[in-house]
């Protein structure tokens, strides 16, 4: 009791914290647009006890998602709660991820309120869950402030940082050892009692997508025949990334005798900016502005390049080409990345961080053959046996 009495103080502080934050980014919405939109879709308490409403006597689990990554990430489990007839219930952070929720057919989800210990509060009083399940992030201290007075939190898809700053570090030690459980998606030496290394779900979404899409895949490859040309998927494209590609072929240009270059930028509407760095290079690549279709493509690869590798936010996700045991080449930046770490231990993951380093790489056998892939056994199985 005493221990639920210091947790509920905690959250009104945190509470009294962050009304005046909130009034101010309310204040300078005014003026900022995008700081406005997202104030704006923040669902408020009511409409969020409408939508729930539904499910309020099956104590549904309630699932933390920022967007559409962290969505993919869970679909699996999502796949296992339908199927064990587990009601349950989404709060995205985004709108994106809603709508891409909706999209998929899911209507049991909502946007999250403004992250506060009081609303939460509100919300559970209402619908009490049987399981408060994060996905990957574990900033909401309202959230998980509520969660640990229910004693029913569980964090997967955690990552465990090498250096994290103090608080981060703080933060993140607490919440650890106040869940019920924790399953991480990199090796990590520390392992609690509650804590496991199960691997990334996303594996699993894979293991899904392929079978899905199996057809349109094998469709693809007969579009994308080069002649005796290897195809180079560059996805998920920055600016930085076109960059250096731009200088590849400046400097290099017979490399495209070999190599068919194809581009996917991070965003679509980046693809005009990547097609104008070019320049007269642009003839000698393809630019793909595309969506939800990189899974694919990278299907038809011969080497895919992931993208991010030169940007603060580093290289983005490897585990998509790990899949069909392709070579996998990026910018230095991928410390960040679990499975970028341990593709690179199993040596299918080569980084460059100059225009001749790149050329040696697509030069070498080094990386002419089929790699090992990342093995994970059914992440998402582990995760279900030990929730549930």
């Amino acid at each position: 009791m005493i221990r639920k009495i210091i947790l509920v103080l905690a959250g009104l502080v945190y509470d009294l914290v962050c009304i005046p934050l909130i009034f101010l980014a309310l204040l300078f919405s005014i003026f900022l647009k995008k700081l406005r939109g997202y104030i704006i879709t923040r669902s408020g308490p009511v409409s969020i006890l409408h939508y729930i409403s539904a499910c309020r006597k099956k104590h549904p689990a309630f699932l933390l998602c920022s967007s559409i990554g962290e969505l993919e990430q869970a679909i699996p489990l999502i796949n296992e709660l339908e199927l064990k007839k587990q009601p349950y219930f989404i709060f995205f952070h985004s709108k994106n991820g809603l709508q891409y929720a909706q999209k998929l057919g899911y209507t049991n989800c909502t946007i999250m309120p403004f992250d506060l210990f009081t609303l939460w509060l509100i919300i559970f009083l209402y619908c009490p869950p049987s399981h408060c399940i994060i996905n990957r992030h574990e900033f909401w201290p309202g959230f998980i402030f509520c969660s640990v007075i229910w004693k029913n939190l569980f964090i997967i898809n955690a990552v465990q940082k090498e250096n994290p700053a103090f608080i981060e570090k703080t933060w993140r030690t607490w919440i650890y050892h106040n869940s019920n459980k924790v399953f991480f998606v990199n090796n990590t030496s520390t392992l609690k009692a509650n804590q496991f290394c199960s691997g990334d779900t996303r594996w699993d979404r894979l293991v899904q997508r392929y079978h899905a899409e199996q057809k349109e895949i094998e469709l693809l490859k007969t579009t994308l025949i080069y002649g005796n040309k290897k195809i180079l998927l560059l996805g998920n494209a920055y600016i930085n990334d076109a960059s250096l590609l731009s200088g590849l072929l400046n400097r290099y240009p017979a490399i495209i005798l070999n190599w068919q270059i194809l581009i996917i930028p991070s965003r679509p509407q980046m693809a005009t900016a990547i097609s104008d760095l070019l320049g007269d290079n642009h003839d000698k690549t393809s630019v793909i502005p595309v969506i939800g279709k990189l899974f694919q493509y990278y299907a038809c690869a011969d080497i895919a390049w992931v993208g991010g590798g030169f940007d603060k936010t580093g290289v983005h996700n490897t585990l998509e080409p790990a899949y069909f045991h392709i070579p996998v080449i990026s910018g230095p930046c991928f410390n960040h990345q679990p499975d970028a770490l341990l593709l690179k231990e199993k040596n299918g993951l080569h980084t460059f961080n100059t225009v001749e380093e790149l050329n040696d790489l697509l030069s070498s056998q080094l990386i002419s053959n089929k790699v090992d892939t990342v093995n994970n056994v059914s992440p998402t199985k582990m995760i279900m046996n030990e929730i549930f």
